[in-house]
């Protein structure tokens, strides 16, 4: 009992100690330091004058424009000339890019021939109706052919 009582008084003074040590003892120091006088910063005087200053503006970010217009083409292609400037103001009906027309030529070019391809093939159709009627009322042929080139005619 003598020897833990002995310990608890020792723990005690321990702590009274570090108590004294770290906030009785810390702030004195602190003041100390605090009194001494703060270093002189230099001013220079110059006489007031009016003048134009330049505004500078330095930041992140983003700029969004107030309005966008998406321009879609009609057509899809190769462009040859463009016929404006970014930021143009341009109104309804102006030629804004030149597309390559080769592409477009090609598809009208093949359109026309494959137009005469099915009139050649529909004229040799009738052709051939014509020889098939008269060969089905002579009965050189049957009826069933001449009806089943009467529907290609129509078909074509």
């Amino acid at each position: 009992m003598r020897r833990a009582l002995a310990v608890l008084v020792l723990l005690l003074l321990a702590a009274g100690g570090g108590y004294w040590w770290f906030a009785v003892r810390a702030p004195a120091g602190e003041q100390a330091r605090g009194r001494r006088t703060p270093d002189v910063i230099p001013v220079s005087v110059v006489a007031a004058e009016t003048r134009d200053v330049p505004i500078y503006l330095d930041g992140l970010g983003t700029v969004q424009a107030s309005a966008t217009v998406t321009v879609k083409p009609m057509v899809d292609g190769p462009l040859l000339e463009v016929h404006f400037r970014e930021g143009q103001d341009v109104a309804v009906g102006d030629v804004l890019a030149r597309i390559d027309p080769r592409i477009y030529q090609a598809a009208v070019d093949q359109a026309v021939a494959k137009k005469a391809q099915d009139a050649a093939t529909l004229a040799n159709a009738r052709v051939d109706l014509v020889r098939y009627q008269k060969l089905a009322a002579t009965a050189y042929t049957s009826a069933q052919q001449s009806d089943t080139q009467k529907a290609l005619v129509a078909q074509l």
